[in-house]
């Protein structure tokens, strides 16, 4: 990804006085490399002279849904179903079928950000198509007092059930699926009893051969979320997997952390 600056502050100064969760402009999306045309949703908020990220949120793996590549752009124009670039697409985004899902969101060009004592600002949660990402520009300072929330709001855990009826976690190559031990991708594998957390930087067992796989790189240059975490197939009443935790992908000029802020929790 090519750094694209701090921004031209036209979103104003952001400050959080209370527990905050963003409200976002996003889309699904499919874009082609080489091109400067993403297809989305209609009727959004999206305008010329936006910044926006572009996010292979979850992906198969195949060429142009590698998951957690990504990039920013600006955006020239929005009209009906087709978002227009300033510049051409890096990289290949698909969406489509169970697991591929890319989206295109908005990143605020702050002029200035500030988080107070005891409050919190958080990304919306990721819903199967779009969110779980906090990414915002400040061309100014950013003082952090509080906390930049992200538990949970990542790849969602799996839904519990009875013996061999419960779901694996969510991961990056991987939608929830039934009685699935190890899942593609990151997400907490379920199967018969066992279960097990979602996967990160590295891999976790659990019983019953229950994997929850590492994925992104070294270098992260890959936006990863957590993996959701397998549920326990014991009984129909047996726990939900936890849910993963977001991404973040913050560019500020200056950042002053207070004694009491805390980045991503």
């Amino acid at each position: 990804m090519q750094f694209i600056g701090f921004g031209d502050g036209s979103d104003g100064d952001l400050h959080i006085t209370t527990n905050t969760e963003e409200v976002a402009i996003a889309s699904i999306c499919s874009g082609t490399a080489g091109t400067a045309v993403l297809t989305v949703d209609a009727a959004l908020g999206f305008a010329a002279n936006q910044i926006v990220t572009i996010w292979q949120t979850r992906g198969d793996g195949g060429a142009g849904a590698i998951p957690g590549t990504w990039e920013r752009a600006q955006v020239l124009s929005y009209v009906g179903t087709t978002l227009t670039l300033r510049t051409n697409l890096v990289n290949t985004y698909t969406t489509g079928g169970s697991i591929n899902r890319a989206q295109v969101k908005v990143c605020k060009q702050y002029s200035s950000v500030t988080i107070d004592v005891g409050c919190s600002y958080s990304p919306q949660y990721w819903d199967g198509n779009k969110y779980g990402i906090m990414d915002f520009l400040c061309s100014g300072i950013f003082i952090n007092n509080g906390t930049l929330l992200g538990t949970g709001r990542g790849f969602r855990g799996g839904a519990p059930g009875g013996d061999d009826a419960a779901f694996s976690g969510e991961g990056t190559r991987s939608p929830s699926l039934q009685n699935n031990a190890n899942p593609d991708g990151n997400g907490g594998g379920s199967q018969h009893v066992s279960s097990v957390g979602g996967g990160n930087a590295t891999t976790v067992t659990g019983g019953e051969g229950t994997v929850g796989s590492e994925d992104g790189n070294a270098t992260l240059s890959l936006l990863i979320m957590g993996g959701g975490g397998g549920a326990c197939g014991e009984n129909s009443s047996s726990g939900a997997g936890g849910n993963g935790g977001c991404v973040a992908s913050i560019d500020v000029r200056t950042y002053l952390q207070g004694v009491n802020g805390v980045i991503f929790n």
